[in-house]
């Protein structure tokens, strides 16, 4: 008796699986279709009550931007939605059954349960995914520019974002385990309850390519009307798993000419037929043509605002210069306090020895580029290029170079040249010494008690009879903000790092401070240890950071996806003849000023001066230079922000961030901004030398 019904079994299982993937069945089973309407309301409930939460997408809200706020609107969002979630789980479908069916051979009961499971488990896990990243970063963030941020590397993806994902894994594992006990459960003869659930065979192979291919259609034209016509329906669309895979597949599909571009891409392609004109293309200038569709035709003979780098200037004086580069320091944080304790006195105190500039920014809140143009006085750094390691030795210094980070990550060390220097450490000397759990280029870091003690004990092992340039980096402040070898010098109680959520911007703020004020006071051992050693000699000091760090003020933590005060504000302070400085200045402004100050005689124990000047305007950048999503002015009153994939432009109160206008398009204003980025990525770099099969690294001696 059990024999045939184990041949009855398998009898049913062979007819249900040729059955589906022959696609004679033309139908719909009653099952099947309650399931899939269950899905599709149960997916667009979810996914509209996080819209809300996230954006006051239905009700509108304090700087809500896109708001459903007719009945009409609401109608025509639950009508696309339903067609774009239709599309996912059909799409779910006809990848899943084949491999259920024929593949794993499950019972049309067993397939019926696995399938729901799966069908709600895809976009609920996308869902969480899309949520955590922009609960922590902004809109902007896509994987295009996370791909870029982490660069460009897979292995960085997965150890920047692991900790932001702790609850998806902990979900995924459940679920997983979840799915074996029922495979357990499932392994017993009789399942009470599901017996119903075999009698009806899933849709054919046929209908569900057809089906899914007319709700492709159907999604994907709803979603290019509303995307074209900057209908506030599409923002919710390409918020939901289901429009962002057809917006993907549009913008492949829409991608005529293969130029990278297409009329549903962001930004969109000005001529889908013309192969040589989209976004980001070099605009050739004066030739009647505007390449990439932004501010016309490029002038033939338009002088861009940037002041041209002489670095063949000839220096009237040598003396020691010591730079520091901070990491992740906002400017705002240097004359503040915690628990009644200055978070970072001594900068504070050599600030008001030196000076201070208010208006000292990074061109783009990301380490890579913003050290390659402190370094290069460049906007847009290329491997081979001269940089302060260059304009030093040329002038008989003896260079010395250490940082708290594996400063090979982003091909760093052709961007800045660091071989050349005379003595090299980074993190790599010491990595298991390190304080950060992964040891890959964009995460290996040691702390600021070790640099200090390779930088000291360099300065007690060496007599030097040249000037010294030397260049430091602490990595202390970056997220997590908080490590073993930490001191409480304020007095608080650090998160630890999965604590580190939206709700907790006061206690991060706090746990931040704590790490300022830890390197602060290696700031001033560092500093009291080369004073000792100079005995006297002249000493420049430049102190400033690479970029600043959304603390969740905005709702957003981290860098490099705004150019708001948050993220691009960073500390300036020099001390000693260090000269005048010209503000707004930008990290890449610091080599020109530099070698022009060295190219004036010294006035002997004159304070450094810090002086305004209105005519100057830093040009910042959110993704790569040659490619931006976002480009702006910093003036002395405000930034004037030109959006690339919103085609809008923005104006910002300096300081306050206050928004004082937001306008579709390109206003007339920003043309010559645009005018100066072409002129930047147009301009012919020079050859650089071939990348060295392996990146050098050594121990400073001592």
């Amino acid at each position: 008796m059990n024999r045939e019904k184990v041949i009855l079994q398998k009898q049913a299982l062979s007819d249900s699986s040729s059955l589906f993937l022959s696609g004679s069945m033309g139908r719909w089973p009653l099952q099947y279709a309650v399931l899939f309407l269950s899905c599709l309301l149960g997916i667009g409930a979810v996914e509209a009550v996080l819209l809300n939460i996230k954006y006051d997408y239905f009700r509108g809200g304090f700087l809500a931007q896109n708001v459903l706020n007719t009945t009409g609107l609401r109608f025509w969002f639950l009508f696309s939605s339903l067609i774009t979630d239709s599309f996912l789980i059909l799409l779910i479908w006809t990848i899943s059954l084949p491999i259920l069916s024929k593949i794993l051979k499950l019972s049309n009961s067993r397939l019926f349960v696995t399938l729901a499971f799966i069908t709600i488990a895809i976009p609920f896990a996308c869902d969480y995914v899309i949520y955590e990243l922009r609960s922590y970063l902004s809109d902007l963030i896509d994987l295009k520019l996370l791909w870029q941020l982490v660069g460009n590397s897979t292995g960085e993806v997965i150890v920047q974002s692991s900790e932001h994902l702790t609850y998806m894994a902990i979900a995924f594992f459940l679920a997983v385990f979840a799915f074996i006990l029922v495979i357990i459960i499932w392994r017993r003869d009789e399942i009470p309850g599901l017996g119903r659930l075999g009698q009806q065979y899933p849709p054919g192979m046929r209908v569900l390519l057809v089906t899914t291919g007319l709700m492709a259609l159907a999604g994907a034209s709803a979603l290019s009307l509303v995307m074209i016509t900057d209908n506030p329906l599409g923002f919710g669309l390409v918020h939901k798993p289901s429009g962002i895979a057809l917006r993907s597949i549009v913008e492949v599909l829409s991608d005529v000419d293969r130029d990278g571009y297409g009329f549903m891409s962001k930004p969109r392609d000005p001529a889908p037929f013309d192969r040589s004109i989209h976004p980001y293309a070099i605009d050739i200038p004066g030739n009647g043509i505007d390449e990439n569709g932004v501010a016309g035709d490029h002038p033939a003979h338009y002088q861009p605002s940037m002041r041209a780098l002489d670095e063949n200037r000839q220096w009237e004086r040598r003396p020691n210069v010591l730079i520091i580069l901070l990491e992740s320091v906002r400017a705002d944080v240097v004359e503040q306090k915690v628990n009644g304790h200055e978070i970072a006195p001594f900068m504070h105190k050599i600030a008001m020895e030196g000076a201070q500039s208010k208006m000292a920014y990074c061109h783009c809140a990301s380490t890579v580029p913003s050290r390659a143009q402190l370094f290069g006085g460049r906007l847009l750094p290329y491997p081979g290029q001269s940089t302060l390691i260059d304009d030093f030795k040329r002038n008989g210094y003896y260079v010395a170079y250490f940082s708290g980070q594996d400063d090979s990550f982003g091909d760093s060390g052709r961007l800045i040249g660091y071989q050349k220097a005379d003595a090299f450490y980074d993190a790599r000397s010491d990595k298991e010494s390190r304080y950060t759990t992964f040891s890959t280029p964009a995460s290996l870091a040691v702390s600021c008690k070790l640099v200090n003690q390779r930088v000291i004990s360099f300065l007690d092992s060496h007599t030097f009879k040249n000037p010294l340039f030397i260049y430091v980096n602490y990595h202390d402040t970056h997220f997590p903000y908080h490590h073993r070898e930490l001191d409480n010098i304020l007095d608080i109680i650090p998160l630890s790092r999965e604590k580190i959520r939206p709700g907790a911007s006061e206690a991060i703020w706090r746990t931040y401070a704590n790490a300022v004020a830890n390197v602060d006071r290696a700031i001033e051992e560092l500093f009291n240890a080369l004073i000792k050693k100079l005995a006297g000699e002249p000493l420049i000091v430049i102190i400033t950071s690479d970029h600043a760090e959304s603390l969740f003020e905005n709702g957003f933590l981290g860098h490099g996806y705004s150019v708001d005060d948050e993220q691009t504000r960073v500390p300036f302070i020099v001390w000693g003849e260090a000269g005048t400085w010209c503000q707004p200045l930008g990290l890449a402004d610091v080599r020109a000023q530099l070698l022009e100050n060295l190219s004036r005689p010294a006035l002997g124990n004159t304070r450094p001066q810090i002086v305004t000047d209105p005519s100057r305007r830093v040009l910042q950048h959110v993704g790569p230079l040659r490619s931006p999503r976002l480009l702006a002015w910093r003036t002395v009153e405000d930034v004037q922000i030109y959006d690339f994939y919103n085609d809008e432009t923005i104006i910002k109160r300096n300081g306050n961030g206050t928004l004082e206008s937001r306008q579709k398009g390109l206003v007339p204003n920003l043309i010559p901004l645009i005018w100066d980025w072409e002129s930047i990525v147009g301009e012919e770099i020079p050859s650089s030398p071939a990348k060295p099969k392996s990146d050098f690294k050594w121990q400073v001696p001592g």
